[in-house]
């Protein structure tokens, strides 16, 4: 007879009564904890949601699941009125009641409230990685970080809106993108009255209306800054000075991160990857505005009507139509354009 999976990868202590997992050393103590917990190492899901598809490594993160479909909340805080789906986040939750957190990192000053979020913890600490992906040579710290990790491999999007045809490898994505169909923003200024749908938008609205004290400033225009060094990088757009150069072709940069970013497009390296279509990207910033081709975020108003925009550069060219402002000239009639993409188009006529 032919051992099973979950004999395959485990150890059996039969004199301790505990069932050992030989990938990562996690201990049960019934053979079933085992089988379930294998499922985190082999990527097995057997448990499928009828509503949505998502599939469940467990039976009880189905049950749980499915209340996000009913909306059922059975576990309430005796403390004030919040509901939740699940034990845990209950519990969770009746700790920012009490405010008490008892146990201690000994590597730092962290403080916990439960002995498992101190071992969470402790890995950022040891840089273990115990959960593997058995698709690529990926690791992770956290179950959860595997868990999305291994639906860029299935395609997996199990949260949906309802509102529209979206879907999405997270939870908090959707959350983000809902926000876009009721209109709320979480998301308070302390200085004004300002809310916004996302923390990034209230960050930039922090560092443009209500600026901390800026003591590096600009000799030659108006600008501040918070450090030295971005004063001495702002300096270089006064002088041209490009002192960061690029060993492939010569082309010159501003910054060292601005050389590094375009060094990538040399040796096509593109390590940031969308988590809802695997696009990947040169450059984090470049991901965060494509993120919002999902979420239908769009941060950028146009102080004139009600136009808004995903990224600053498409608010600029807006701006351009309001002040009737036409940059680009053709050499050959002297027709005006307020694009680059315009003007070329219109060169292409003089070539017939």
């Amino acid at each position: 007879m032919e051992p099973n999976s979950t004999e395959m990868g485990a150890q059996i202590q039969r004199s301790q009564k505990l069932f050992v997992c030989l990938e990562c050393n996690s201990r049960y103590s019934r053979r079933t904890g085992l089988t379930a917990h294998m499922r985190s190492h082999t990527g097995e899901k057997p448990y499928v949601c009828i509503e949505c598809n998502a599939r469940f490594p467990r039976q009880n993160s189905l049950k749980l699941h499915l209340r996000t479909h009913s909306g059922e909340k059975p576990h309430a805080c005796e403390d004030c009125n919040a509901r939740f789906s699940d034990p845990s986040s209950l519990k969770r939750h009746i700790w920012t009641h009490k405010d008490v957190k008892p146990i201690a990192c000994k590597e730092c000053d962290a403080r916990f409230s439960e002995q498992w979020a101190l071992k969470k913890h402790m890995r950022t600490h040891s840089g273990e990685r115990p959960y593997a992906c058995l698709q690529c040579n990926a690791r992770f710290s956290q179950m959860g970080s595997l868990t999305i990790h291994l639906r860029t491999h299935s395609g997996e999007k199990p949260y949906a809106c309802k509102e529209c045809n979206f879907k999405f490898t997270q939870k908090c994505h959707l959350e983000r993108h809902l926000r876009t169909h009721s209109g709320d923003k979480p998301y308070a200024c302390s200085e004004c009255d300002a809310k916004f749908p996302v923390p990034e938008s209230l960050k930039r609205h922090v560092a443009r209306k209500h600026p901390t004290q800026r003591p590096f400033e600009c000799d030659l225009c108006e600008s501040k800054f918070l450090k030295k060094g971005h004063l001495e990088r702002h300096m270089r757009t006064h002088s041209g000075d490009r002192p960061f150069v690029c060993m492939e072709c010569n082309a010159s940069f501003l910054g060292p991160g601005d050389l590094q970013s375009h060094a990538r497009t040399h040796g096509l390296e593109k390590p940031f990857s969308c988590d809802e279509c695997f696009t990947r990207f040169s450059r984090q910033d470049h991901l965060t505005v494509h993120m919002r081709s999902h979420s239908g975020e769009k941060p950028y108003a146009c102080e004139q009507c009600d136009a808004r925009f995903s990224d600053p550069s498409r608010l600029k060219r807006h701006l351009k139509k309001h002040k009737g402002e036409q940059s680009f000239t053709c050499a050959d009639c002297g027709a005006k354009f307020s694009r680059k993409f315009n003007l070329e188009r219109h060169v292409l006529t003089h070539r017939d």
